[in-house]
């Protein structure tokens, strides 16, 4: 009796859990939509997305901290793991990441040398946060192929942040590259980061 019990508390459990994780997905769809329709070509567009690229992090996190595994998602964060500027980094995918807290890799995304692999086929939305003080191009690349690009041209040290919603296949890469000549970046956990998540 006491077995059978504990059995209904647990299923009982994992229903509030899945029907929380619905509600979050819901919520992150419609701060999706939000976000496309911003424009990104001043700097008040920049820091109203940089706000909520961390909205939508934050809701994966706490998301991924409260589930049991029949719910947890599948999601990645992965934030600057030197905690200082770093001079001189040359054209090419970033690798300066770290996957220690705060970052996380769940439901099998995986990480290795600057780049995060996707285990299942879906919609997943994919955002980046940089810090950066020198003229570049800043890329999100799927498959080796640019599926979202800047142009930062302001000298003056500030945030790029951006989001973009693909449809990806299990083993899927995702990458943060950038263009053009050496620059300096601020590789520390909360002003440049990288990461994914799946909507559907």
């Amino acid at each position: 009796m006491l077995e059978q019990q504990e059995k209904n508390l647990l299923k009982t459990r994992v229903s509030q859990l899945e029907a929380a994780h619905n509600a979050t997905v819901k919520r992150i769809l419609a701060d999706v939509n939000t976000l496309q329709g911003e424009v990104l070509d001043e700097r008040n567009g920049r820091q109203e997305l940089q706000i909520l690229v961390t909205e939508l992090v934050n809701n994966v996190s706490t998301l991924t901290a409260a589930s049991l595994e029949p719910s947890v998602p599948t999601a990645a964060h992965v934030v600057g793991g030197i905690g200082d500027w770093v001079e001189n980094v040359p054209p090419g995918t970033l690798t300066q990441w770290t996957t220690n807290s705060p970052s996380f890799l769940v439901g099998g995304v995986t990480y290795s040398n600057g780049v995060l692999t996707v285990p299942t086929d879906g919609i997943y939305f994919i955002y980046l946060s940089v810090w950066i003080d020198n003229n570049f191009i800043i890329n999100i690349r799927v498959r080796d192929s640019d599926v979202w690009k800047m142009r930062v041209v302001d000298p003056e040290a500030e945030t790029t942040a951006g989001g973009v919603m693909r449809s990806l296949s299990a083993g899927d890469t995702v990458e943060v590259t950038i263009s053009g000549s050496t620059v300096r970046i601020l590789f520390s956990d909360n002003r440049t980061f990288f990461g994914l998540f799946k909507v559907a």
